[in-house]
């Protein structure tokens, strides 16, 4: 499956795939790794990895990709997106952390 989503199903037992996300990835980055999800109040999943957020809409089944945006990269080599979080107060934010060494 690669970068994506999967879902478990009860009936089978077993985890079935979603949606992959990492069609959206261009090929120098097709080793981007899921490593944090969040699903909001409205359904929609996100996740995150080294490079990206994305936005999953499992009604219409379109991802959308939100590139990090990293000033000066080989300053942020070895730092990825660790974490993405739903900010209590406001739900219209979203927190990432960073992880990794700089």
């Amino acid at each position: 499956m690669g970068n994506g989503l999967a879902a478990y199903d009860p009936s089978s037992g077993a985890f079935r795939e979603v949606k992959a996300v990492n069609a959206a990835l261009q090929p120098e980055d097709k080793t981007a790794f899921t490593t944090g999800v969040l699903r909001d109040a409205s359904g929609i999943a996100w996740t995150v990895d080294h490079l990206s957020v994305y936005r999953y809409d499992p009604r219409g089944g379109e991802v959308k990709r939100y590139m990090f945006d990293r000033p000066g990269f080989e300053e942020w080599r070895g730092v990825t997106l660790g974490h993405i979080k739903q900010d209590a107060l406001d739900p219209e934010v979203l927190w990432l952390r960073p992880g990794g060494r700089a």
